[in-house]
């Protein structure tokens, strides 16, 4: 067994031309049911106990993936794998590494110095942007950390993604990804909201300092540019090729829309404006002008 895993970590050390990750390695030997030591209970307590023996010798890196890719156990022998997360984590104390600033998308097996969690995050944003601009949903990583790392997701992650900027006339990836979230109540609504006005506030101030020019929506007629999002948004469902593009069209629909019915007495629905729930124009907030 020593001799095993010193050449996987040295061969892994080589590239990925020579052989795979360490990371990728200990997964596929251990993570599934299918694993060598998962046929008795004698083979899973000598993995753990050999686990347990090396801990006092560890480099970080392999105590992380140990940890972040544990070892599949029958639900029985899990005070085996509970008991070994404890012990390895009370070594990462010592090293003052922190599991919870761990980035999504980290090389868990790297021998590099770790980066500063401020600048993992940004990484693991342009990371998870870049995955749903090609997949056109939200990353898997990502839908995971909302739910079992909670505060890296809510203190790391989200800051990251909500940073103000000036936002594009036509939504990019990463607008339609926060929109995506926030209709999966990935993000509180009060989130969103100091977002959007944030990004509001740095536009007029860029425009009043001349640094930027007045979008052509900006002119627009808030029906006429609905009626020009809508005209969008025939032609991509027309166009099958196009299909992936229908979410973030129906975003700026909704966002059109919520310019057209104007402000309603409860703010938090005007803000999460949906083109199925605003059908209704006789309410009283829409503007006569609009009626029609």
């Amino acid at each position: 067994m020593m001799t095993a895993f010193l050449i996987a970590r040295q061969a892994g050390l080589e590239g990925p031309a020579v052989f795979m990750p360490y990371a990728e390695w200990f997964k596929v030997a251990f993570g599934s049911s299918s694993g060598f030591h998962s046929g008795s209970k004698k083979a899973s307590v000598f993995l753990f106990k050999f686990l347990s023996e090396l801990v006092p010798f560890e480099a970080p890196q392999y105590l992380k993936v140990h940890i972040m890719l544990p070892p599949f156990v029958p639900a029985k022998y899990r005070p085996l794998l509970l008991e070994y997360i404890s012990l390895a984590k009370t070594r990462l104390a010592d090293f003052k590494v922190s599991i919870e600033d761990m980035g999504l998308y980290e090389d868990l097996s790297s021998p590099k110095e770790a980066v500063q969690p401020q600048c993992q995050a940004l990484q693991d944003v342009e990371k998870a942007v870049q995955i749903f601009e090609n997949t056109g949903r939200i990353p898997a990583s990502v839908m995971e950390a909302s739910i079992f790392r909670q505060s890296y997701y809510a203190t790391r992650f989200l800051p990251a993604l909500l940073v103000p900027r000036l936002l594009p006339e036509r939504p990019d990836p990463r607008m339609a990804l926060i929109e995506s979230l926030r209709r999966a109540e990935k993000i509180p609504p009060n989130a969103y909201k100091t977002y959007i006005e944030e990004c509001r506030v740095a536009k007029e101030k860029l425009l009043q300092d001349g640094s930027v020019e007045m979008e052509t929506s900006d002119l627009k007629e808030p029906l006429e540019l609905l009626t020009a999002e809508l005209e969008i948004l025939r032609e991509l469902i027309a166009d099958q090729e196009k299909q992936e593009e229908l979410p973030v069209q129906m975003a700026r629909v909704s966002e059109a829309l919520a310019g057209v019915l104007g402000p309603t007495n409860d703010q938090e629905e005007a803000d999460s404006v949906d083109v199925r729930i605003c059908l209704d124009l006789s309410v009283p907030e829409v503007p006569q002008q609009h009626q029609e």
